[in-house]
């Protein structure tokens, strides 16, 4: 089916791509005059389309993530609440670090057969 609506657009599509249809266009038939200035030109859908749609969303789109994401929650994060949560893990870290031997040994002889039961 596809094949057989390319057989048959495809004389049309060379006619009116052609200099001999452009001469038979500029005869005194105002539609069919229209019809092939729409066709011979590229439409300008592309045009439209990033002009209203793609234009606005993009310039929005940069001054929100400006305003909310580089200067809210990148320096929230970045200034305020990464340096607690290196304090607090670097804290919590220096309760466990008692210097006792057995007690280190043990850990991390649970954390190798902890990553031996996950990946095997």
């Amino acid at each position: 089916m596809p094949l057989l609506l390319l057989c048959l657009a495809l004389p049309l599509v060379i006619f009116l791509s052609s200099r001999t249809a452009a001469h038979y266009w500029n005869c005194n038939h105002n539609f069919l005059k229209v019809i092939f200035y729409f066709f011979s030109n590229k439409w300008y859908f592309d045009t439209i389309y990033n002009t209203f749609i793609v234009r606005p969303f993009l310039h929005s789109f940069a001054k929100n993530s400006f305003r909310f994401v580089d200067k809210g929650y990148l320096e929230m994060f970045s200034l305020n609440l990464l340096p607690t949560i290196v304090w607090g893990a670097a804290t919590a870290v220096l309760r466990v670090q008692t210097g006792y031997l057995p007690f280190h040994v043990a850990c991390l002889g649970s954390s190798v057969v902890g990553f031996l039961i996950y990946f095997c």
